[in-house]
């Protein structure tokens, strides 16, 4: 690892940094907090340069995560926490940060990695796609996809919201529906919507045939394509009281529902 000192807001690596935290490179991760961060190292990322404060790399946590910095060839540079607490998206940023390449994987990627794969159409919260990565990742989906108007699962408050599981998740981003329901149906999984008009309960659905789980917006629900080439409407019962469940909530329901029936299948 090459290890500099950084101390002006106008340093190279300093301007990458806020411009991949801010979206403008396309494919490049921006990754901060001490959890994050050794999260990243454990999924084997293309990391290419981490910086820390000089107060963070003193305390245990930051002893450890040195080694691992110490062990990748990547840049690395200590930086007043000032410094850091401006390149940071977080308003209590935890004095470490790094940037790194994108995981890509194609439809066909996750569609072939499982018979479980979460397809999101036009949700718009990070903090939702993150949660629903996260519960995917727990259950051992397949996969998530998400559908063009989707919001970046990879933004830095969805990968927050992960907690490092879009390190490990396969993801495909930015899909077409069409393409997708289509390449899924080749393959035999059946596409499973979720709308309150649905007429099976999601529980009353055979889960244990491969099964493309649509999830929609949090507002609007499903587009009009995703139902339209839905096999399966499914919904879940809710009190007259309640309209809806948050759509991460939702998601996690069906999901346990799923693998419960599949008797836990690769879940410890």
């Amino acid at each position: 690892m090459l290890t500099e000192r950084i101390t002006s807001p106008q340093n190279p690596l300093i301007k990458r940094f806020r411009a991949v935290r801010d979206g403008r490179e396309r494919h490049i991760l921006f990754v901060e907090g001490a959890r994050a961060v050794e999260e990243a190292f454990k999924a084997n990322l293309g990391i290419e340069s981490v910086i820390f404060s000089d107060e963070f790399i003193t305390t245990e946590h930051g002893a450890a995560i040195k080694a691992m910095i110490e062990s990748c060839h990547c840049r690395g540079a200590s930086v007043p926490s000032k410094l850091l607490e401006a390149v940071c998206d977080t308003v209590t940023p935890q004095g470490i940060a790094l940037i790194a390449r994108q995981p890509y994987y194609s439809v066909d990627d996750v569609l072939g990695n499982g018979e479980l794969v979460v397809a999101a159409d036009q949700l718009q919260d990070p903090g939702n796609i993150g949660t629903i990565v996260r519960t995917a990742a727990a259950v051992s989906s397949a996969g998530l996809i998400t559908f063009r108007g989707t919001v970046d699962p990879f933004g830095a408050k969805a990968l927050r919201a992960s907690m490092g599981a879009a390190f490990r998740l396969p993801i495909a981003t930015d899909a077409v529906i069409s393409d997708v329901c289509e390449k899924a149906k080749l393959a035999r999984f059946t596409i499973v919507a979720t709308a309150a008009s649905g007429n099976i309960l999601y529980n009353d659905y055979d889960w244990k045939s491969p099964s493309v789980l649509l999830i929609g917006n949090e507002g609007e629900g499903l587009s009009d394509e995703s139902l339209k080439r839905a096999d399966v409407v499914v919904r879940l019962p809710l009190s007259g009281s309640v309209e809806s469940l948050n759509v991460a909530s939702a998601a996690a329901v069906i999901l346990y529902e799923a693998v419960r029936q599949n008797n836990f299948k690769n879940i410890k």
